[in-house]
């Protein structure tokens, strides 16, 4: 009995980390990831992650936005931006 409650705490723990890892790399908060799938539960705190778009694409495309901004009109200047 405590070495399966001991087994699946270790799962738990193990997986939430993946969860912050995962987090982490996706431009959040891996630690905050980590915390909320403890509390909460790693598969839930999964789901929810892969439902959240990922940060690092959304930076990647508004910096091409503003470009794009730019120079769709150049009669603006750098002091003007």
């Amino acid at each position: 009995m405590v070495q399966a409650m001991l087994s699946a705490i270790i799962i738990w723990l193990a997986l939430a980390i993946v969860i912050g890892i995962a987090a982490a790399r996706r431009g959040r908060s891996g630690l905050g990831w980590l915390v909320a799938s403890l509390i909460v539960s790693p598969l839930i705190a999964a789901i929810l992650l892969a439902l959240l778009p990922d940060r690092r694409y959304e930076e990647v495309l508004s910096r091409l936005a503003a470009q794009n901004a730019a120079a769709a009109n150049p009669r603006l200047t750098s002091h003007e931006k």
